[in-house]
């Protein structure tokens, strides 16, 4: 078994945003990545990709300085989710499509808790369709309190403390069947990447804030084809739902043997599951199924074009009620497509994108 690390995200704990602070922190990301990845080839690990996570930027920072500065400062092999806001930041309408246009790496999100601000991510995702419509796909609307993870664009630092998370892709190591889940297949993959992080943490001296257990899918390493398995019905199925809160079951048992963050159940990201495009352009998988299987997992409405925007709307208010009726943080990514039809599919930053019917 090769365990395959998604992300090794480093928190960083910013607080006083001072130069001192910012050279200091600008030392622990080289030593990062250098221990990240010799500890990797140590280990026989797999290390896919090395990530960096901000808190939100004060008010009072210049968020394009400061991006501009981590962009020039920062290697080229790290990923950066940062610039995150709420709301009611009046910063939002002049920075994304700045930020997400013109620096490739990087990440971000809008804190939704309001009506109102569904309409803030709304015109926002319009104003990058119409500049630069893959900058989309880099920005995450998160409904309720964010919470540590290491999956971009969502991960945000919430604590001013310095830490790591993990996140894993793990579908290949895991053993199943129709209507069984091998827990001891999770616990193995699980207990191996948590020594990897918490050695990584010892390294540099700080607090290892954990696994995100979430079963995510990468092209051919599909989730969806874990569902259909399972379930021994085709997405989407009445029993879809309860194949996939079988696996959440055994992610929330191996989850109690280690250290755990993070959304921790089935992601369902459609551009990124080659099953999930396929019945999307076979028009069997809806937005409308996709928000209903959110009850059971974070299956949000996550990597998707909509044709139009008061489709868009309809479809993160369900999230927003949903986040709530589960007292959990849900988020969404969307591309805003009013120029393509349903059933066409977008190709933008080497994915595919199905434009999905109600």
């Amino acid at each position: 078994m090769r365990i395959i690390i998604r992300a090794a995200t480093l928190h960083l704990g910013l607080h006083k945003w001072s130069r001192e602070e910012l050279e200091k922190a600008l030392s622990l990301i080289q030593k990062f990545r250098y221990y990240a990845k010799e500890l990797a080839k140590e280990l026989g690990i797999e290390l896919w990709t090395i990530r960096i996570s901000t808190p939100k930027i004060p008010r009072s920072i210049n968020i394009n300085k400061f991006i501009d500065f981590l962009d020039r400062e920062i290697p080229r092999d790290v990923l950066i989710a940062t610039g995150h806001m709420d709301e009611d930041d009046d910063r939002i309408f002049n920075t994304y499509t700045n930020i997400l246009c013109d620096y490739d790496r990087i990440y971000s999100s809008i804190n939704i808790h309001s009506l109102k601000g569904i309409d803030v991510y709304l015109s926002t995702i319009k104003k990058l369709s119409e500049s630069c419509l893959e900058a989309s796909t880099k920005l995450a609307a998160i409904m309720g309190n964010p919470i540590i993870t290491p999956y971009f664009p969502a991960s945000i630092t919430s604590a001013y403390i310095n830490g790591i998370s993990i996140a894993l892709r793990y579908v290949r190591d895991l053993k199943y069947s129709k209507w069984y889940i091998d827990d001891d297949s999770i616990i193995n993959v699980f207990s191996k990447a948590e020594a990897y992080g918490k050695t990584l943490a010892n390294k540099l001296r700080i607090k290892f804030l954990g696994i995100d257990p979430s079963l995510s899918p990468w092209i051919d390493e599909s989730v969806g084809r874990v569902i259909e398995e399972v379930s021994g019905d085709q997405i989407p199925s009445l029993s879809t739902l309860y194949a996939i809160r079988l696996v959440n079951e055994a992610i929330a048992r191996a989850s109690n043997r280690v250290t755990a963050t993070g959304f921790a159940e089935i992601m369902m990201p459609v551009a990124e599951d080659v099953l999930l495009i396929r019945r999307a352009i076979e028009g069997k998988l809806s937005l409308t199924y996709l928000v209903s299987a959110i009850a059971q997992c974070v299956a949000g409405i996550d990597m998707v074009a909509l044709s139009s925007e008061a489709l868009a709307k309809q479809a993160v208010i369900a999230v927003l009620a949903l986040s709530r009726a589960k007292a959990k943080a849900q988020a969404a990514r969307i591309v805003l497509a009013t120029n393509y039809r349903i059933g066409d599919v977008i190709k933008l930053r080497g994915l595919e994108i199905p434009v999905l019917a109600l």
